[in-house]
């Protein structure tokens, strides 16, 4: 079983240009390289908007109200 898959895409020109600029300024290996930073970036942002999404929830339930009166009990103003 193979880690990897060959694809073929079709980039806009300005695009392209901007990922190969992207490859030289940080040093990247091959276009490759570029492509899996821009994976890794898209990945990281859809993870942001998940946590996003998920501390909305959680401030919006009751359980949050009831973590906030109970979550500072014994503790001091100083710890």
């Amino acid at each position: 079983m193979s880690l990897s898959e060959r694809v073929t895409v079709t980039v806009p020109v300005p695009d392209l240009d901007f990922l190969k600029e992207y490859e030289r300024a940080h040093g990247l290996r091959s276009r490759s390289a570029a492509f899996h930073a821009a994976i890794a970036a898209l990945r990281e942002k859809e993870l942001e908007s998940q946590y996003l999404e998920a501390d909305e929830q959680w401030y919006g339930s009751e359980d949050a109200a009831a973590w906030d009166l109970t979550s500072g009990d014994g503790l001091g103003r100083d710890a």
